[in-house]
């Protein structure tokens, strides 16, 4: 599910990534249960099972939000990850619907956008307990629009 907001990015071309909290979290260690094989296995080491899709799958955007005449918005899944949330950078900040723009050193500009980053991320998932400051593992799920 998107915001408003992030539906309107993702339909002007401005939102080609998000992040979903994974759960259960893995340990403090990065590893995760993998159910399949029945044993603890370290995130960077192995692909695991996204529930929100593959790589190649087509996904609907519910936007029960928007007036039914609004045609859907389908989705394919380009690429899927795993990292803490506090591992952006500022390529995927754009991704993500970044649309500001800094004529500061490359260093200011990238506390700039993760600040902003940072804002929106709480406002999503500070309520569900999943704060910045966390530093929650998430799936990093990159997308295109389906034309």
């Amino acid at each position: 599910m998107f915001t408003p907001e992030h539906v309107d990015k993702i339909r002007a071309g401005n939102k080609r990534q998000t992040r979903r909290v994974i759960q259960p979290q893995p340990d403090a260690d990065g590893l995760v249960f993998n159910l399949e094989r029945k044993r603890w296995e370290n995130t960077a080491a192995v692909q695991f099972f996204c529930y929100f899709g593959r790589p190649g799958d087509r996904v609907k955007v519910r936007m029960n939000y928007y007036k039914p005449v609004t045609p859907a918005l389908e989705l394919i899944i380009k690429n899927i990850r795993v990292e803490r949330v506090q591992q952006i950078g500022l390529a995927d900040i754009y991704a993500e619907g970044w649309d500001g723009w800094s004529n500061h050193p490359l260093k200011l500009a990238v506390d700039v956008a993760t600040e902003w980053y940072r804002q929106v991320w709480d406002s999503i998932n500070g309520p569900r307990g999943y704060e910045w400051n966390s530093n929650p593992w998430v799936w990093v799920i990159d997308f295109e629009v389906v034309q």
